[in-house]
């Protein structure tokens, strides 16, 4: 897939509006995209097609670190940061695990990728969100969404590192 992995640090621009660091379980997951999900709804009006693409995404890039980062070891944690920028809100997810490269996750529509059981909530989050991008060797992840691009069923960007779009299906 297209999103690149960073070598520059995570670094967040504008206000931080939601920071807290999690144990590595279910529950603290679905009570942050709760909070997460509520401070977003106060600062701008979603549709219920909205709130579902944001709260799916926030689902992926939490499993995923929970999972594929921290392997469910409870003597991990994750970290999440909302924060808002201009016209923009993001979430940085980020995990204690060993990291991983994205361009090594096969795109879900490649022949190569079609029958594998993982790699689809990156391919999600990158149609859903206008910026997608890996730090830290793949232990933390940035979602950033234009406020503009919040009612479209898809938002493709161009991701600063690399030049190249946050589109891994390649149309």
């Amino acid at each position: 897939m297209d999103i690149p992995l960073c070598q520059s640090a995570c670094e967040i621009t504008g206000r931080i509006i939601f920071e807290e660091t999690i144990p590595t379980n279910a529950d603290a997951k679905l009570r942050v995209i709760d909070t997460i999900m509520t401070r977003l709804a106060q600062r701008s009006e979603l549709s219920e097609q909205a709130r579902f693409r944001h709260r799916l995404c926030l689902d992926e890039a939490l499993e995923n670190a929970l999972d594929h980062g921290n392997g469910y070891d409870p003597a991990k944690k994750v970290k999440v940061v909302m924060f808002e920028d201009g016209d923009s809100w993001g979430v940085t997810v980020s995990d204690e695990g060993e990291g991983f490269d994205p361009a090594t996750i096969p795109n879900p529509r490649s022949a190569e990728g079609l029958y594998k059981e993982s790699g689809r909530g990156i391919f999600i989050m990158s149609q859903f969100m206008s910026r997608v991008e890996y730090f830290d060797e793949g232990r933390t992840v940035l979602l950033q969404l234009d406020r503009a691009s919040e009612e479209r069923g898809s938002a493709t960007a161009e991701t600063p590192a690399s030049g190249t779009t946050a589109n891994p299906g390649g149309d």
